[in-house]
């Protein structure tokens, strides 16, 4: 019994101690929690966030690192904030008469990775710098040693070793940082790399060193449509043609975004210009050929596969276009014939061997057909008609009567 008392008497003192002591620790939590709570960021706060973030970025920091470091300051940002402060941030950079290279390349580099619109305006605000960083009064002279690194780096590329080139040209940068056609090349291994947004932003710095540069214009355009941005790639490629009418790439580019968006005659025109500039190029008649295989012209169709395949014989997709062409013609037995070609080429195409079996059940029934024409069923000889009984007795007792 006494046992029983002391141990409910306990109990009754721990339970007391908790609500006297209980709630104290918890306010004591609470002001812990609020004197750890910092105030949001003001102008120097921000630069100097962000100048470690550019850091972590030029260090190899990729989205999900970046995504982290911003997160751990979002009781202290916001949106609005990043916004405003990257506007006059840029604005004093801009004023500054001293160029800043490096600041617009990491900025760029910021840009590259998915951050909303804080990854935009670091992108604005790093190509306006840039632009303004490259004049004619700032280029720097060429150097053997950049030369060497860029011709170098252009070999690595030949051999498709695309990060040993980019490398090397990032070496050559190094010496000369306006290097326009270094910058150029180096978005094209990006691009084979499939580091799209990296060549876009590469593009971006030739054409901020030279505004003029048609290579660049172009392959940005290359850039933006395997970024899914169609529109802006084919304002690049306008861009590009106006700088030189005749060059090949743009104007074959240029025909696949308008096929795209379904205006086919515009397409056509555009893959027409490419083929005139370098009529021994198959890309050229490919392009033309499905357009016009995709508005039903089919004769057209025709010869324009047949150009494809003089240059490119071994190309599976043109003898199996073809075949449908000529499907459509009911010319089944050439139909039968470029299937078979196909499948030489494509043994497992289903959509082939549907064509080639359904070539070959017309044809048959087309035989059948003329077979029968030639050979019209004989009408059935009809068997003379017997006399009913009935008429044979009257006639007798007829005969009987006389």
């Amino acid at each position: 019994m006494w046992k029983r008392f002391w141990r409910s008497l306990i109990q009754w003192i721990q339970g007391l101690w908790g609500k006297l002591f209980g709630h104290q620790g918890e306010s004591v939590s609470l002001k812990n929690k609020e004197e750890e709570r910092q105030p949001p960021l003001d102008r120097a706060g921000y630069e100097f966030v962000f100048m470690q973030l550019l850091e972590g970025v030029s260090r190899g920091w990729q989205g999900p690192q970046v995504q982290e470091y911003l997160s751990r300051l979002s009781d202290r940002t916001t949106p609005e904030g990043w916004l405003n402060w990257l506007t006059e941030f840029g604005d004093r950079l801009l004023e500054n008469p001293l160029p800043n290279h490096q600041l617009a390349s990491r900025m760029l580099k910021l840009g590259e990775i998915e951050l909303g619109m804080i990854g935009q305006k670091s992108t604005q605000v790093g190509r306006s710098l840039l632009q303004k960083t490259f004049t004619p009064e700032t280029l720097q002279p060429m150097t053997t040693e950049a030369q060497e690194l860029f011709y170098q780096g252009n070999a690595l590329y030949e051999k498709k070793q695309y990060n040993q080139a980019l490398s090397l040209w990032d070496q050559a940068l190094a010496v000369k940082p306006d290097f326009y056609q270094v910058w150029t090349n180096r978005g094209v291994a990006l691009n084979q790399l499939k580091r799209y947004e990296e060549a876009l932003g590469s593009y971006d710095q030739a054409l901020a060193i030279k505004s003029d540069y048609d290579m660049a214009w172009s392959n940005r355009g290359v850039a933006l449509r395997n970024l899914g941005r169609y529109q802006e790639a084919l304002d690049s490629y306008e861009q590009a043609l106006k700088l030189q009418p005749n060059a090949f790439d743009p104007w074959l580019n240029r025909g696949t975004v308008l096929s795209g968006f379904d205006r086919f005659e515009e397409a056509l025109q555009s893959f027409q210009k490419a083929t005139e500039i370098r009529p021994e190029a198959f890309q050229g008649w490919v392009g033309q050929a499905r357009i016009l295989t995709d508005l039903q012209r089919y004769e057209e169709a025709i010869a324009a596969w047949d150009e494809v395949i003089a240059r490119k014989e071994m190309l599976a997709d043109a003898w199996q276009k073809k075949a449908l062409s000529l499907y459509a013609l009911e010319r089944y037995e050439e139909t039968i014939t470029c299937c078979e070609r196909a499948l030489q080429l494509e043994p497992e195409h289903l959509e082939t061997i549907s064509y080639w079996s359904k070539a070959q059940a017309r044809l048959s029934g087309l035989a059948a057909q003329e077979q029968e024409n030639q050979n019209p069923e004989q009408p059935l000889e009809s068997e003379p008609e017997s006399e009913p009984e009935g008429n044979s007795s009257e006639s007798s007792g007829a005969n009987t009567d006389d």
